[in-house]
């Protein structure tokens, strides 16, 4: 299902946004049931021509009911949100991808790919959503029927051609494409607010019809030379151009939930806006490639231009210019490597058009046109080790971080009616470091191996809650454990213990600062009695620490499963019990720079499923194998 061999024992994956919900793991939630079905296949053209197809549809329908509760930060104090949705989506997807790799000559090589994808979905929710204050009582409330349809249909065709010179070092690659997304979606939101003596607001109440339609194009191009100029030694310089045009049209219509043929056109809160981002590139770069160290460094020139034409307001033509340097440094016997880069990201489209979204009314989000693009800057350092000899492994990373006029969020609370108005800006800057080490070694005296973990970062930056600017410190610290035998032919077991602790430290008020610790313990215990027979046993403890909510939740996952292999282990028959305890909670906590989250969904909870594989020994004296699986679920 996510592609096949191109022929020749080599492999083709294909990668498409809309995914195979086949996953019914612990972190999957509500209730999902999944149809899926795919083709793939292959055709070499003699030794030098080959071309993969695949297709594969999706059609799946998920009930989901959610309780999420947050604490939003203020300069005054908090405020709580207590919300509760319950939801049934479906989507029905299909998607082709198409990969031909031909060889012209001995020394030109092209590379086709081609994508469609056909996708459509639909939504109805029903949202009960309150703010509360710090003795919890209601301050408003948002009572929301929701529908949703949308369809979404994707292209795109690109180009790689590569051809060697005469001259050993010299090359030139050409590459292309051009794709484009329509996208139609339709709202009908029904949102009765409520005040504090919840009593009707029917000035911020929504019943509206909302419609947009969305054209996203794009085309790229770019060609690259490389001259050696020494022996080792390579001299490349590339041009490149790139479009990006995005146009969104969004209508409102005010109607009447006891009128049902009234409808009226919106003009005031109706928009559309036409946003193009135009992008032409020039660079060169050196490398070195000696037999124990490679070294590369190059500098890019990037000329870019926003030219965006709102229906309402002043037109948008803005020109950006930036020096793009870069550099990396490889050293084999240090086992070192050393990467410095800079990018630029846009702003999305969401965040540039000044339209108003009202479909959740308690919080309402309205883009800037004025926002200009972050520039990045990333150097990381890492050291990796192993001896084979010993088992003893080192992987070790430092990584260094500055985002000059980061994009962030400005949160405005009005302080009669406790609505919500989120608008993006740029800040000043951000900085970032982080660092990961990971060890692992034997413990020959109990024949057994460890792997330890410690992980940290620190990201500086600044918030805005009601429109203040406040500095703050993001702390999050990470550590695990394993422990398992390291003989594993009849029995395998392993311990493991992962803590992470999250911490937001602001710097003018400490009375906002925020921490949570979580905690999983896990033991799996599989054995091999023999006669192609397995049997295993995982159990996990989750704690998610307590923080600003009033108690900590714990759930324990426990699985099993027996399999036992036929006709020379080429059928395997695994039968496999997942949440034998029922505990399952879809638990998911958070904290940003302006709230801690604490969400709980339902989820499949216990089910049994049985797996049948058949493993295909490939044709041709080739040892490749490929396996069939077929997936029967009974859930309890």
């Amino acid at each position: 299902m996510t592609g096949g061999s191109s022929g020749g024992g080599g492999f083709r994956g294909v990668s498409m946004n809309s995914g195979i919900p086949l996953s019914f793991g612990q972190n999957n939630i509500g209730e999902t049931k999944s149809i899926t079905g795919g083709l793939n296949l292959n055709h070499d053209f003699g030794k030098k021509n080959r071309i993969n197809f695949s297709y594969y549809l999706t059609k799946s329908q998920t009930d989901l009911r959610q309780n999420t509760f947050t604490n939003s930060f203020l300069t005054t104090g908090t405020l709580l949100n207590d919300k509760f949705s319950n939801s049934l989506s479906g989507s029905f997807n299909h998607n082709f991808n198409t990969v031909a790799d031909i060889k012209l000559d001995s020394l030109t090589e092209v590379t086709l790919t081609g994508t469609v994808g056909l996708r459509s979905g639909d939504n109805n929710s029903n949202l009960k959503d309150s703010t509360l204050n710090a003795e919890k009582s209601i301050l408003n409330l948002n009572d929301q029927l929701k529908t949703t349809e949308s369809g979404n249909n994707t292209y795109s065709l690109s180009l790689n051609l590569r051809r060697k010179l005469a001259k050993k070092g010299r090359s030139i690659s050409f590459d292309g494409g051009m794709g484009r997304t329509d996208a139609t979606t339709e709202y009908k939101i029904l949102s009765s607010v409520f005040g504090r003596d919840l009593q009707l607001l029917t000035d911020r109440s929504v019943f509206q019809d909302q419609e947009q339609n969305s054209d996203n194009s794009y085309y790229n191009l770019s060609l690259s030379y490389t001259e050696p100029v020494a022996r080792d030694l390579f001299l490349s310089a590339t041009a490149a151009r790139r479009n990006n045009n995005n146009d969104i049209i969004k209508d409102f219509y005010d109607i009447n939930p006891d009128i049902i043929t009234f409808r009226e056109f919106n003009e005031a809160l109706s928009r559309s806006f036409d946003n193009t981002f135009v992008y032409n590139t020039v660079g060169t770069s050196l490398r070195l490639n000696k037999e124990t160290y490679s070294a590369s460094a190059g500098l890019d020139f990037q000329n870019s231009n926003l030219d965006g034409k709102p229906s309402v307001g002043e037109p948008i033509n803005r020109p950006f210019n930036y020096f793009l340097p870069r550099a990396n440094v490889e050293i084999d016997k240090l086992n070192m490597r050393i990467n410095y880069s800079t990018s630029v990201r846009e702003p999305s489209i969401d965040q540039l058009q000044p339209v108003v979204d009202n479909s959740d009314p308690l919080n309402v989000y309205k883009g800037n046109p004025g926002l200009v693009p972050e520039y990045r800057h990333n150097l990381r350092i890492s050291y990796n080790f192993f001896d084979q000899f010993n088992f003893r492994g080192l992987f070790a990373n430092v990584r260094l971080g500055y985002t000059k006029n980061r994009i962030t969020t400005s949160n405005f609370v009005d302080p009669v009616s406790f609505i919500r108005t989120s608008t993006p800006l740029n800040t000043e800057n951000e900085k970032t470091l982080s660092g990961s080490f990971n060890y692992t070694s034997p413990l020959n005296a109990i024949k057994a191996k460890y792997r330890l973990g410690l992980n940290s970062s620190l990201t500086n930056g600044i918030n805005f809650i009601n429109q203040a600017p406040n500095i703050i410190d993001r702390w999050s610290h990470g550590g695990s454990f394993t422990l398992e035998n390291k003989l594993k032919s009849r029995v395998d077991i392993s311990g493991t213990a992962r803590l992470s602790y999250n911490t937001n430290i602001y710097k003018s008020n400490e009375n906002l600062n925020t921490e949570f610790l979580n905690q999983t313990y896990e033991g799996f215990l599989a054995v091999y009695p023999g006669k192609d027979w397995a049997i295993d046993t995982r159990m996990e403890y989750n704690i998610y620490g307590q923080g600003s909510f009033d108690s900590s939740t714990k759930v324990a996952l426990w699985q099993a499963s027996v399999s036992k292999g036929f006709m020379k282990n080429k059928v395997n028959v695994k039968l496999r019990v997942f949440d034998i305890l029922n505990q399952n909670q879809g638990v998911s906590r958070s904290a940003s720079e302006t709230f801690i989250s604490n969400s709980v969904s339902n989820t499949i909870g216990r089910y049994f499923m049985l797996n049948v594989t058949y493993s295909l020994n490939s044709l041709g004296g080739q040892q490749q194998q490929s396996q069939v699986p077929t997936h029967i679920m009974i859930r309890q």
